[in-house]
């Protein structure tokens, strides 16, 4: 009997520290036997607008595209400060680099961000943003928070040092957030086979006889995908593909990418290169239902070319493959898509490679 208290004593002390421990389950997926890894739940392993919606048919999968042929490497660093397309990503991506660093627009939140260059060599960044987020990241208010502090110590590359957040962050950091536990209760409870089962029942129930499905998504059966609500919603002041972008906005925006350029060029980077993910909707129906899309990043790219400015394009090659570089129940490209900018950006990135800056 004592045995047994042991056991389960020591079962609830377990998860609860998988509960309450940011990063705890991403850890034990990161680190577990491959053959386990896939068996670990996750609330973006069938896709983000799955998650919401539950809608089997879109449920698959996410896999990454193969990285290019490797080839000797040059005197260039390269810096990505991006999201969750560019996360992906590493130094075998990019072939030809010597060293390779990334920090995502989120941990700006959390943590101060150092950037530390060499000017020996040749430092280039890529500035990636999701279409959803280009006008609150790039606006008057927002672009002066990543805006790094300076490193003289270190190797090459981003350095995250946690904010002081006195007693309470303290608390926090080692008790876990609400917010952490919550989450993570839900992937350890509810992210598992047997509840996806029936949640995918009740989702396919309510769309049979009451016509609803999540708030967060819509459906787009033409194209067997869903769309986030976000990005299709004329209501959304940011995010949406089809609110009418004014002049003035247009210009404050492309006035807080070259401000961020300037400040990286004056930190050390001598080439700094932007890359525009389409919303799904952008480029796979831009009339969705009658609507018209702002058009938000082919005028910034007008904008960048007319100032000479270095960026990676995909716009126009997703108008044309449309759902076949997205992923059906995701935000998110498929390998076809990832592959395609893979391609693209290389080819803008191989223009800066082996070049040394004038001492």
């Amino acid at each position: 009997m004592r045995l047994l208290h042991f056991l389960l004593l020591l079962i609830f002390l377990s998860a609860y520290g998988l509960v309450k421990i940011p990063g705890a389950i991403q850890f034990m997926r990161n680190h577990s036997n491959w053959r386990i890894r896939p068996y670990w739940p996750d609330l973006y392993q069938y896709g983000d607008l799955y998650r919401f919606s539950f809608l089997k048919e879109y449920k698959e999968t996410s896999t990454h595209c193969l990285p290019p042929t490797a080839k000797p490497e040059t005197r260039t660093d390269l810096f990505v400060l991006g999201d969750s397309f560019a996360a992906p990503f590493g130094k075998l991506n990019f072939p030809g680099i010597r060293n390779f660093s990334f920090v995502n627009w989120n941990q700006f939140d959390g943590f101060k961000v150092k950037l530390k260059t060499d000017s020996s060599v040749r430092n280039v960044l890529i500035i990636e943003s999701s279409e959803k987020h280009i006008l609150l990241r790039f606006s008057q208010g927002q672009v002066k928070r990543f805006m790094l502090l300076l490193s003289d110590t270190g190797k090459p590359g981003f350095h995250l040092t946690e904010k002081e957040t006195g007693f309470a962050g303290t608390l926090e950091k080692y008790a876990g957030r609400p917010a952490v536990a919550d989450q993570n209760l839900n992937i350890l409870l509810f992210s598992n086979e047997a509840v996806l089962r029936i949640k995918e029942t009740k989702a396919d129930f309510n769309r049979s006889v009451f016509g609803r499905v999540a708030a967060e998504v819509e459906e787009y059966p033409a194209k067997n995908m869903l769309l986030q609500r976000m990005t299709t919603d004329l209501d959304y002041l940011y995010m949406s593909s089809f609110r009418p972008i004014t002049s003035s906005r247009e210009n404050e925006t492309f006035n807080g990418m070259k401000r961020l350029q300037a400040y990286f060029q004056k930190a050390g980077i001598d080439t700094v290169i932007f890359a525009f993910i389409p919303n799904p909707v952008s480029a796979i129906a831009a009339d969705y239902r009658g609507r018209t899309y702002n058009q938000l990043i082919p005028r910034l790219e007008t904008q960048m070319n007319g100032n000479k400015t270095a960026y990676v394009s995909v716009f126009s090659d997703f108008s044309k493959l449309k759902e076949k570089v997205y992923r059906r129940g995701d935000t998110h490209w498929n390998t076809n898509g990832e592959a395609l900018w893979q391609k693209k950006a290389n080819v803008v990135l191989n223009g800066c490679l082996g070049e040394i800056p004038n001492q």
